[in-house]
């Protein structure tokens, strides 16, 4: 397997927690470098950016109602 492969599967669970804001000095440095240079793994962090915002609305929605 290659080790752009490999980086690319870490990036991707490490996302969620990048997204949300939650992960390591050092693994938001690590995944900034890779999204700098990955533009697949940029796109999935785009989207699940703009899934968390739609899903934080929605629960939002759901308590005013």
């Amino acid at each position: 397997m290659k080790m752009s492969k490999i980086s690319c599967d870490i990036i991707k669970d490490l996302l969620p927690s990048y997204v949300d804001n939650i992960c390591s000095e050092a693994s938001k440095e690590w995944i900034e470098a890779h999204l700098a240079e990955c533009e697949a793994c940029r796109a999935t962090a785009e989207a699940l950016k703009t899934t968390e915002f739609s899903v934080k609305q929605m629960d939002f929605a759901q308590v005013d109602a």
